[in-house]
């Protein structure tokens, strides 16, 4: 962007038409008012935001997000910020500027300030254990396999599906639907119509087996099963190919960010693949489970439940590095608009430490 060299200007500046002296106003040319455009929707579109024509705050939320997605990941400081009366399981998911969270009272709490207060947005049939955002929508799921939906970022809820009996454990927004991944006697179910209905993808014929994650990036969908096989979509989730068997231990959680796909396991490693989920490298052996991983901005964190021990990436999952030890088992982490929450000893709402100066952002 640059000062406007059109007609009439002068160094730069823009002049007013005066009639009476003779003095001709400045040519308004299309270059520079898109210029100042594109500048202002740049901010705007690489801070995740869907420019919107009635919001005339998208260009303070931009530069906002921004300052915490340089700021914030980076501190290894991390702070016990509140504490739930009721145990959280997994259940913990970012939305637009704000968090939710699904302790086992069978509640959704939501955040806007950063996990420093919470209040009751929804009452479920059963308590949550997967959340996710995507697309405008918040799916919950359940311990009985209930499936429950906000479309306004949790102002409102709705129960879309009851059919399921057991318990859900991930769910992945692909480029045209919703998959699920739970203890659903070995199958893999899809919903196009943001969970109101479900088909079967992928039936492995076993009611002993399960899909404790699911992960799509890049156009291919990934699911660990509960014997430790990895599956593989390239087509949205629509048919499944067996690749391989990382161990004979459950998959945990997972992510994916900029091409790489990393995973965790119950015999406490992580894997990474670089090649959409062909081939696997084990990057961390630790000393327990790890059970949760996020991902936000290039930073990554790994949490154990014995020792609760803290692990980061910065490389996408290539090498990681301790970096806290919390009071109590991390069960639960989420990363939204550069802030990262975690839940450690059940009910423990964690989060890097932020100077007064910064908590506003």
């Amino acid at each position: 962007m640059d000062r406007t060299s059109a007609t009439n200007s002068e160094d730069g500046l823009y002049t007013d038409l005066d009639v009476s002296t003779g003095v001709a106003g400045t040519a308004i040319r299309a270059a520079d008012k898109n210029a100042i455009q594109e500048e202002l929707m740049n901010v705007i579109e690489n801070a995740d935001l869907t420019p919107d024509s009635d919001n005339w705050t998208q260009l303070l939320q931009g530069i906002r997000r921004e300052i915490r997605k340089a700021v914030i990941p980076i501190n290894d400081t991390w702070k016990n910020i509140y504490t739930f009366d009721s145990s959280i399981e997994v259940a913990l998911c970012g939305g637009v500027d704000t968090f939710f969270v699904g302790p086992h009272d069978k509640n959704i709490y939501q955040s806007t300030d950063n996990g420093e207060s919470w209040k009751t947005v929804a009452t479920l049939d059963s308590y949550a254990t997967a959340m996710a955002y995507a697309n405008d929508i918040i799916l919950v799921g359940t311990y009985s396999g209930s499936i429950w939906r906000s479309s306004d970022n949790g102002d409102s809820w709705e129960k879309v599906y009851s059919d399921f009996s057991k318990r859900i454990y991930k769910f992945a927004y692909t480029e045209d639907g919703w998959i699920v991944g739970g203890n659903l006697s070995g199958i893999l179910y899809k919903s196009t119509d943001d969970g109101e209905s479900w088909d079967t993808v992928l039936d492995l014929e076993d009611d002993d087996a399960y899909f404790p994650i699911v992960i799509y990036g890049g156009g291919i969908a990934i699911a660990g099963s509960s014997n430790g096989i990895i599956y593989k979509s390239a087509d949205n989730g629509d048919s499944w190919s067996k690749i391989q068997q990382l161990s004979s231990y459950r998959f945990y959680d997972g992510y994916y960010h900029n091409g790489v796909f990393v995973v965790s396991m119950s015999d406490a490693t992580i894997w990474r693949s670089t090649d959409d989920g062909e081939s696997w490298d084990n990057t961390l052996s630790a000393d327990n489970k790890i059970k949760t991983l996020s991902q936000g901005n290039g930073t990554a964190f790994a949490g154990e439940t014995s020792t609760y021990a803290l692990y980061k990436s910065t490389d996408d999952g290539e090498s990681w590095e301790k970096v806290a030890t919390l009071d109590g088992s991390i069960s639960a982490q989420a990363y939204s608009n550069g802030v990262f929450l975690l839940i450690a000893g059940g009910k423990l709402v964690y989060r890097p430490f932020l100077p007064d100066n910064l908590k506003d952002i």
